[in-house]
């Protein structure tokens, strides 16, 4: 008597646990095969112990361990429908219009990760079965959440651009007109969707209506098929204007949608001309229906600014106007490099360099450059041909090698008296591709017998 005592009072004990429930007295009423009610005001310790609870030992255990973890299922089961009660989508107004955008909040993206994997675990559970129809409801519900959040950012990121092109770029109505078609049954569907998402709230509730997901992936394949056309429609442009390859998608986007409107198309002009800021407009703000005219380019290097002779209309569509834009910087730039050409001689040199574009004081100090160059190169030629009668087969022939491009290398070489400066090397090194010019070389300037053989250069008059 004693000793069964003795193990039926921990077992009592543990049948006082409040995660106890009616169906867990039930199994233990089917166990002991002794019925009894729990609830009723006349039922005693001396009663449960009546039970004999030490032959049951094994299976009193059991039904206890039964009851915490089921406890600790429904525990979990009743903060999710607590939390999901209170969550709620995030707005935020699109443009200028009465729509509203949606967004789940960081923290309850990330509360929502994790009560999937909570709920996955419930479904792994060897007592699942007892909350059968809430844990699969639950998975069913984020798994929705999760599914409808994802696919409709995307169509919402999707749907926003490509309604700045064809609800709003006339150009691009009249290019694609199936596209434009097609936007607007997809751009009234969707903002039906958010406006009812704006009502209703509730994540869970929004999410979890009938049919929606399969609404939005058909809308998400329509949203692919404009999408597709604006593709074509885009590398259209490039071919037409092929500097628009080195500008981004979005940015490409945001040029086509407001190819009626140059100034906001300024502010690409550095994506599509190197070192060109921008041109400067003569109006940046123009009357509705008109178009400014470039009035000159404006450097993004420095505070260089190149006028134009003549205003440049920026007329038609974006990718002509950007081509009369390229074949107009040209224009000027050779009327601006004559002019430079013109001026170089009317002024001293240092006045000269400030008065003109960067690019182009290189460029004029080139071409004078190889001017003088060869002025010297003429003259030294002609002193050293009226010292020495060579024959006149061999001065016809060495006078046809005398290019821009030879002299350019070579002058030094003619003017040098050291035998190791790199100008003597090389000249005697380009020297060496010509028999004649060798020949004369070798003859006029005897230093060059000197040359080292370790430079590639003529040694002991051999070429």
């Amino acid at each position: 008597m004693v000793k069964n005592f003795l193990v039926s009072v921990p077992l009592v004990a543990d049948l006082r646990s409040p995660a106890m429930r009616d169906r867990h007295w039930q199994q233990l009423m089917e166990a002991t095969k002794v019925t009894f009610d729990i609830h009723d005001p006349t039922f005693k310790l001396d009663d449960l112990l009546a039970l004999e609870l030490h032959k049951f030992e094994e299976k009193v255990g059991e039904i206890v361990d039964r009851a915490q973890k089921e406890e600790k299922m429904e525990n979990g089961l009743n903060k999710l429908e607590d939390s999901w009660a209170k969550v709620t989508f995030q707005f935020q107004k699109h443009k200028d219009t009465e729509v509203y955008t949606v967004k789940m909040a960081e923290e309850d993206f990330e509360m929502l990760e994790d009560n999937q994997v909570l709920v996955q675990g419930m479904m792994a559970n060897r007592y699942m079965n007892t909350f059968r129809d809430q844990v699969l409801g639950w998975n069913k519900k984020l798994m929705a959440v999760a599914d409808v959040v994802a696919i409709l950012t995307e169509i919402q990121r999707t749907w926003a651009y490509l309604e700045s092109l064809f609800v709003a770029s006339e150009e691009v109505k009249k290019e694609l007109p199936e596209a434009t078609v097609r936007f607007a049954r997809i751009d009234a569907d969707v903002k039906s969707v958010l406006a009812d998402f704006k009502q209703v709230q509730n994540c869970v509730a929004c999410c979890n209506k009938d049919g929606l997901l399969k609404f939005l992936e058909k809308q998400q394949t329509e949203l692919e098929v404009c999408e597709k056309a604006l593709a074509d429609y885009m590398e259209s442009k490039r071919r037409a204007f092929p500097r628009f390859y080195f500008v981004s998608t979005a940015d490409l986007l945001d040029i086509l949608s407001n190819g009626n409107n140059p100034v906001k198309v300024m502010q690409h002009m550095s994506k599509c001309f190197q070192a060109i800021d921008k041109l400067k407009l003569d109006a940046e703000n123009p009357p509705a229906g008109e178009r400014p005219k470039g009035l000159g380019m404006i450097s993004c290097v420095g505070e260089e600014y190149v006028a134009f002779k003549q205003p440049l209309p920026l007329e038609n569509k974006v990718e002509s106007y950007m081509n009369d834009i390229v074949g107009k910087m040209r224009g000027e730039l050779r009327e601006v490099l004559r002019d430079s050409v013109a001026d170089y001689t009317t002024k001293p040199r240092d006045k000269w360099l400030f008065d003109w574009p960067f690019q182009i004081i290189l460029v004029v100090n080139q071409i004078y450059w190889c001017q003088e160059v060869e002025q010297v190169h003429c003259l030294a030629f002609e002193l050293k041909t009226a010292g020495l009668l060579w024959p006149a087969a061999v001065l016809s022939i060495a006078a046809k090698q005398v290019t821009v491009p030879y002299l350019c290398r070579n002058i030094f070489g003619w003017m040098s008296v050291t035998v190791d400066s790199p100008a003597v090397q090389l000249a005697a090194g380009y020297f060496r591709q010509s028999n004649h010019w060798g020949a004369l070389v070798i003859h006029q300037f005897p230093l060059f017998h000197t040359c080292h053989d370790a430079a590639g250069l003529p040694a002991n008059g051999q070429r």
